[in-house]
């Protein structure tokens, strides 16, 4: 019962949620992937801990490919080599059961869900309320239908590519079996 409830929760606020917030996510649980492969490792449960790690490898994986080339070349290429680093170092982390590798992954990690915390906090603050709304309807100016200009867009909104993020990514147990739970 608890299990479902948490499922419905997580995905409301996933399909509810700003791309910049879907980022927000996706770093979150691969920190939280990361964090819990190092300490089932720490603990001998190398099967659970590599099931982790692969799960941490899936999600950076998706931002990488969710990242929108078309809005600022050199910026891409920049996030790209940061997600690359991690990526390696998470192989070479698995591959060498080396922890100081996952733990380089972690602050890295750390410092872009700061910044991408920072940035939904920003656009919630910039967003009208519906007291705004409200106050634009009394004064007689009316939002016009299509209107954009309170959109979370331009270069700092991810372009996600298609896919179910509400399970399979985020939170609960997969198809696979691996749960990205900390």
């Amino acid at each position: 019962m608890q299990s479902s409830i948490r499922d419905n929760y997580l995905e409301t606020e996933v399909m509810t949620a700003t791309p910049q917030k879907l980022q927000y996510m996706l770093i979150d649980a691969a920190i939280r992937n990361l964090g819990r492969g190092k300490l089932l490792r720490s603990e001998g449960r190398h099967e659970q801990a590599c099931e982790a790690l692969i799960r941490a490898q899936q999600i950076v994986t998706h931002i990488l490919s969710g990242l929108n080339r078309e809005v600022d070349a050199d910026l891409t290429r920049k996030v790209t080599s940061i997600y690359m680093f991690v990526f390696r170092s998470l192989n070479e982390a698995q591959i060498r059961g080396d922890d100081s590798k996952l733990d380089e992954c972690i602050r890295v990690l750390e410092v872009e869900r700061e910044t991408w915390r920072l940035l939904c906090q920003k656009l919630e603050q910039e967003q009208p309320t519906e007291n705004d709304a409200a106050g634009a309807t009394l004064s007689g100016r009316l939002p016009q239908v299509g209107d954009t200009s309170t959109a979370a867009k331009g270069p700092h909104a991810p372009r996600m590519p298609a896919l179910d993020l509400s399970s399979e990514l985020l939170d609960g147990e997969a198809s696979t079996g691996f749960s990205i739970e900390a």
